[in-house]
């Protein structure tokens, strides 16, 4: 597995996710330019009780509120601070390639 790394170039002020199940890792950064880390966790809000998922989606929105930021409509989604499409409603996907 060591011996199989895979660089994955970015550009600044990109951000790059993978699932934590997944082997991942970084190289010593001897550059002259800094480079930053933010760790994320997400989980499917679905695994917590109603009066958690409340109690937390209060706290994050007073935090933002606090930081004077304007979140997109994705981050409200991700915030829990807006509903995602309800089941009923057709969400367009992406059409699967055919293998050759």
């Amino acid at each position: 597995m060591y011996k199989q790394p895979q660089r994955v170039p970015m550009r600044a002020g990109s951000l790059l996710i993978w699932d934590q199940r997944v082997a991942h890792g970084s190289r010593p950064n001897n550059s002259t330019r800094p480079r930053y880390v933010q760790f994320v966790k997400m989980f499917p809000s679905i695994n917590l009780r109603s009066e958690r998922a409340k109690n937390r989606g209060q706290l994050i929105k007073d935090k933002v509120e606090l930081a004077g930021v304007d979140l997109t409509d994705l981050g409200k989604k991700l915030f829990a601070l807006k509903a995602w499409a309800s089941a009923h409603t057709k969400v367009p996907r992406a059409k699967a390639k055919k293998k050759t």
